[in-house]
């Protein structure tokens, strides 16, 4: 559900409680780009309840503790300048990368950062080091960039976890430790 709404350059951003907005996968934060919507960076891991816009500064608070893929507690800025959002002007990196996880070791929220050249069917998985599948973090298109996603590990016991990351003809993993 929405909560708040704010024009932006004639477009409209919108925070709340939400996964979806349209076809776009989300997280608590949306744009809208008149004709259709966007994810805005990483969005938050909680309720966004308020939103203001200074400049090109979009502030927002709310029950969180990541947004934009770092820690990040009841409070946020975005620079809606180089927010990495589909259709933006921002340069493409060269290669295709899956970086550390920081912080690492972690307890329990971790954010995972990758890039991709070009736009690509992205899956980001968490593997036990038996190789079952925990959870899926990101199956979704997503345009070239670079890319934070938060990982809340609430739920799993302290260990060591492989993530990998696969898009396009990429595929690369790391691993991290989950400490109580």
């Amino acid at each position: 559900y929405v909560v708040d709404l704010i024009s932006y350059n004639d477009n409209v951003i919108i925070g709340g409680s939400f996964d979806q907005a349209g076809h776009a996968a989300v997280s608590n934060l949306a744009l809208w780009e008149g004709a259709e919507w966007h994810d805005l960076g990483a969005g938050t891991n909680g309720l966004v309840t308020s939103l203001s816009l200074s400049g090109n500064k979009l502030m927002l608070g709310g029950g969180f503790t990541i947004a934009g893929g770092r820690a990040s507690v009841a409070m946020a800025q975005y620079d809606l300048t180089t927010t990495s959002v589909e259709g933006s002007p921002l340069a493409a990196p060269a290669d295709y990368a899956l970086f550390q996880n920081y912080p690492n070791p972690f307890n329990p929220t971790t954010v995972i950062s990758y890039q991709i050249p070009r736009p690509g069917l992205v899956t980001l998985r968490v593997y036990d080091l038996l190789g079952r599948e925990k959870k899926t973090l990101v199956y979704k298109h997503q345009p070239a960039g670079k890319h934070e996603v938060p990982f809340d590990a609430t739920e799993f016991a302290s260990g060591i976890y492989v993530y990998r990351v696969q898009v396009n003809d990429f595929v690369s993993s790391n691993k991290m430790l989950l400490v109580r």
